[in-house]
């Protein structure tokens, strides 16, 4: 069943996610899980599928919501071949479809160098922003901390208008090999971003992303 989670949970942590930074509110969010079937054999080896739901409460048609400036983080590496690159693009395409005209989208990749794919701008150009994102190729090693970095630097740009809701979004399989590695620098980075009104989500992408670095 953890295989399953793993690679269908990007979707849809990323559509939850976002909803969450860009309502900017307190109201609950409810976890729904529902099986392939009613019931399961005990004691007994079974592959299930498992369906994980995180809804987020609907924004008000009468309230505007404040506007996000988003900077989406992929990672690129050649451990992120296969599916893995396949869904995180996904993700990235479905976090930019759900922004609007007032909002800001930045995207940056990286494997061993870095590279800032889409400058942060208005989230109105989404075909050309589309076409960029499905380009996206893994290959090189994995600079997890430089890539973050770089996301933060994006943010920035517009930081000091306090009417945005800033927030980076990770996706990575946790498969740090170059520069600051450790879930402790990656946390410290983390830490400090809070502290300029920054907030990092981060996506394990893969049965195998480094849980313990994800999750600082």
């Amino acid at each position: 069943m953890r295989r399953i989670i793993q690679t269908t949970m990007v979707l849809i942590v990323a559509k939850a996610l976002l909803n969450m930074s860009a309502m900017a509110t307190t109201l609950p969010v409810t976890c729904k899980i529902e099986f392939d079937r009613a019931v399961l054999p005990a004691e007994t080896a079974q592959r299930a599928v498992m369906k994980i739901s995180l809804v987020t409460p609907e924004v008000p048609a009468q309230r505007e919501r404040p506007p996000v400036n988003l900077a989406v983080v992929l990672d690129r590496s050649g451990s992120m071949g296969g599916d893995k690159i396949v869904k995180a693009r996904e993700a990235a395409i479905e976090a930019l479809r759900r922004l609007g005209p007032t909002d800001i989208f930045s995207l940056i990749a990286f494997d061993h160098d870095v590279e800032t794919i889409v400058p942060a701008q208005a989230a109105s150009n989404t075909a050309w922003i589309e076409e960029r994102i499905r380009a996206i190729q893994p290959r090189g090693s994995t600079a997890i901390f430089a890539g973050v970095s770089q996301g933060a630097a994006e943010l920035r740009r517009n930081i000091e208008s306090r009417r945005y809701v800033s927030r980076i979004i990770l996706l990575s399989d946790g498969q740090a090999n170059v520069g600051p590695s450790t879930p402790q620098e990656l946390g410290r980075l983390g830490a400090s971003l809070v502290k300029e009104g920054i907030s990092v989500t981060s996506v394990g992408v893969g049965i195998d992303y480094n849980e313990d670095l994800m999750t600082r």
